[in-house]
């Protein structure tokens, strides 16, 4: 596909080809600009105004000028940009410092999951083993991407809590299924530090479950610490790349907080704060996805050889990558649905 896509683009005038240039970078570079959105607006609006003047420019090259001229449809930019950005993504992993066959980053791969944490959570499985194949995951959207509707496909059961009234709808509808053969559970439930433990409880999930994943951008951190009734295997927990090691910073707990409200950089925590919480409630950080955005803990008694160390924020961190997920490297096939599917 890839040598299909660059000999459509090589075989195109060098105007074109410049042009086209310029909208796959301004698709890459306005995803850093939104990162300032709230320091540099002006910023964040000028490569904004750039990208769509470009795009423009390139859809009245096709669809109003010369129709005898073999011009590629506006598609192929989007796949140019995924093209870059994969190569992007290769190019970072052939940092010496990923060559450690115990680092997760190599292993990371996207079916599901919003990144690359569909396959750092298999590869971690790998080495630890499952047990009761049980999960709980909060803040699961629509349930079209997660990090455990793959799970699913793999005879794991579990439970999916998410506060949006028009998600869980959905998730009643789309995933019917999965719920009727009690493969999965959904509840309508807005998280807080100080009900966690009673929402868990009422589950009546295994004590030592194999995998808590917590995506609920904001209190994760205060969530995750108030934790007592179970003692899951592995956790899967966001953390906001921005605050690098050794940085110690955690928002303020706002029960009621919506990073959906305004989309800054406030929300969560720094990996630093994180880590050291998590090592006070016996887990171990082993590791972190190649965009920055998620953190894998695995108990101290199931470590063992298994991880690479020093296990610390700092050897394990990875800054914020998000040009990688909105460039499409980790795209995959068509986009997300749910069966229903036949075992035959």
């Amino acid at each position: 596909m890839m040598k299909i896509i660059l000999s459509v683009f090589y075989c195109l005038p060098s105007k074109m080809q410049s042009v086209i240039r310029r909208y796959v970078l301004l698709v890459i570079y306005s995803s850093h600009s939104g990162t300032l959105a709230k320091h540099c607006p002006r910023c964040h609006a000028f490569f904004n105004h750039m990208r769509i003047k470009t795009r423009n420019k390139i859809e009245h090259a096709i669809h109003g000028g010369d129709p005898q001229s073999k011009l590629p449809d506006v598609s192929v930019l989007n796949t140019l940009s995924q093209l870059v950005s994969l190569q992007l993504y290769r190019d970072i992993l052939t940092d010496v410092r990923y060559t450690d066959p115990r680092r997760l980053e190599r292993f990371g791969c996207k079916f599901y999951s919003q990144n690359d944490e569909d396959g750092i959570i298999a590869e971690i499985f790998r080495r630890i083993g499952t047990t009761n194949r049980m999960f709980l995951e909060f803040g699961v959207s629509n349930g079209l991407e997660n990090n455990t509707l793959l799970l699913t496909y793999h005879g794991w059961q579990g439970v999916w809590l998410d506060g949006g009234e028009e998600n869980i709808a959905f998730i009643n509808d789309k995933f019917q299924p999965l719920l009727a053969n009690n493969t999965l559970r959904v509840r309508q439930q807005w998280i807080t530090a100080e009900t966690i433990n009673t929402i868990i409880q009422s589950l009546d999930l295994p004590k030592d479950l194999d995998l808590l994943s917590i995506d609920i951008d904001g209190n994760d951190y205060y969530v995750f610490k108030n934790i007592e009734c179970i003692r899951p295997r592995v956790v899967v927990i966001e953390f906001n790349s921005k605050l690098p090691p050794p940085v110690l910073a955690v928002m303020r707990y706002k029960p009621d907080f919506q990073w959906e409200q305004d989309k800054t950089d406030y929300f969560g925590c720094s990996l630093e704060s994180l880590t050291q919480m998590a090592d006070k409630k016996g887990y171990q950080l082993v590791g972190s996805n190649i965009t920055g955005c998620n953190a894998f803990f695995v108990r101290k008694d199931l470590c063992g050889e298994h991880f690479f160390l020093p296990a610390t924020a700092t050897a394990l961190y990875n800054p914020p990558r998000y040009e990688i997920f909105t460039g499409g490297a980790f795209r995959i096939g068509h986009p997300a649905s749910y069966g229903p599917w036949e075992q035959l």
